[in-house]
């Protein structure tokens, strides 16, 4: 199996809001406990497990790195796209 590991994926969406300056997001995503309302996109929820899956069925294996700048909190993000990437298996 090919190895892909990919750090900043979909122009940087997992690491900060598109449109969003990454100092700004620090202040409105600290102290990274939780989901912040509003700012966590679900476009890029949508790309990661959509990229996941691409991945998967190319037989390319892939890291994705998730910051808690992208919505808050990194592990809640994490499952998200994964509930998301089990949705889209299931749907196909």
């Amino acid at each position: 199996m090919r190895t892909l590991r990919v750090a900043l994926a979909f122009r940087g969406r997992t690491v900060c809001r598109v449109g969003m300056r990454y100092k700004d997001a620090y202040a409105k995503a600290h102290p990274f406990d939780k989901l912040v309302e509003g700012m966590l996109q679900s476009e890029m929820v949508f790309e990661v497990a959509g990229f996941m899956q691409e991945s998967m069925e190319n037989g390319v294996e892939i890291s994705i790195l998730i910051n808690n700048r992208a919505g808050g909190n990194a592990p809640i993000i994490a499952q998200k796209v994964a509930e998301q990437f089990f949705e889209n298996l299931e749907s196909d």
